[in-house]
């Protein structure tokens, strides 16, 4: 189940990399006993195949991603609102307290994100900046905000990411079929935020936000399908599912995203922005996430090393692709059910 992968999760992952299990420490340094009852508080390891010590790829050394960290926080919120229990919800924010201070930073006057950080959070192993970091960070924190019903319990950590986002004035512009998908995937949610909030959030205007976001994935689709669709046209030996998936799971979202704006009333120019730009994305590129999906579902497609290579996350998003509803959907109205019975 859900709650058992969690544990699992948290017991393994919360942990050091000890041969013996026995003894490995929780990497908060917590004792065994609050470790279980606080698992987040020190982060969570990648999981990678070789130590930190490793001089080979960087891409098989473990560690800790931030952009990892945020979509478990969101996972553990999306149980927290299935479950009915509080308990990881608060492990989601406790994640979030307990690895911010170590992946920000400032530079000449401006905070900036390490890409990937040490296990134990003490410097960084990869020091670059994510491209979308800050702004899955930012819509992750007012989504756990939100479901806290509590504007103030991240506001230090979201005027940080605030501070970065504001400084990207190029937009978030990418080529990466992945980071498309995510710009839809965030603007998905962020809508759900803005819908929950009534528009804003610690002075935050989250329909600018929204729409900026959204302007940079149809730009950045624009110029994907114009430059490089010949990635979807190759063979399986020269693409990556996982990439080409994460943009068709962004493509559901837009589908997502104008139910939700049909189901209320317009009443603000923002909307109406919105429901516009929405309507555009999909009049241009409403088969595309059929098409990923239908090749990457051929039994031919999986023979080759691309496939098997990153088997795991490769299954993982394509039956997310399949069935988004419980990634994409934040039912911020489950959390107001549970207040109501506490």
């Amino acid at each position: 189940s859900a709650i058992e992968l969690v544990n699992d999760v948290h017991l393994v992952l919360g942990r050091s990399r000890h041969e013996d299990p026995s003894n490995r420490a929780w990497i908060s340094g917590l004792s065994y006993e609050s470790g279980l009852m606080h698992p987040t508080k020190g982060g969570l390891r990648i999981g990678k195949k070789h130590d930190e010590t490793y001089l080979g790829s960087e891409w098989d050394r473990d560690g800790q991603y931030y952009h990892y960290l945020t979509k478990w926080a969101h996972a553990l919120d999306s149980l927290s609102r299935h479950t009915g229990d509080p308990r990881y919800l608060e492990w989601a924010i406790e994640l979030v307290k307990g690895v911010h201070p170590h992946f920000v930073y400032s530079s000449m006057g401006l905070k900036r994100i390490y890409w990937k950080m040490s296990i134990d959070l003490s410097h960084p192993q990869v020091a670059s900046m994510g491209q979308h970091d800050a702004l899955d960070g930012l819509i992750t924190y007012l989504q756990l905000s939100t479901s806290a019903n509590d504007t103030s319990i991240l506001s230090n950590e979201i005027a940080d990411m605030v501070q970065m986002c504001a400084s990207k004035t190029d937009g978030w512009v990418t080529s990466d079929p992945l980071g498309i998908g995510g710009l839809l995937m965030d603007a998905c949610r962020l809508l759900q935020v803005r819908i929950e909030t009534t528009g804003t959030f610690q002075n935050i205007n989250l329909s600018e936000l929204l729409e900026a976001v959204l302007r940079s994935a149809e730009k950045s689709l624009d110029s994907f399908m114009r430059r490089e669709m010949w990635v979807l046209k190759g063979p399986a030996e020269s693409r990556l599912a996982f990439r080409e998936l994460g943009l068709s799971i962004g493509l559901k979202g837009v589908s997502r995203m104008l139910t939700l704006l049909e189901e209320r009333p317009i009443e603000q120019p923002a909307e109406l922005s919105t429901k516009a730009l929405l309507l555009t994305i999909q009049a241009k590129y409403s088969n595309l996430a059929k098409e990923i999906e239908d090749f990457w579902l051929k039994p031919r497609s999986k023979e080759c090393y691309t496939w098997s290579e990153h088997e795991d996350i490769n299954c993982v998003m394509l039956a997310t692709s399949l069935l988004p509803s419980g990634f994409l959907e934040v039912r911020f109205e489950q959390c107001r059910a549970s207040r109501s019975q506490d």
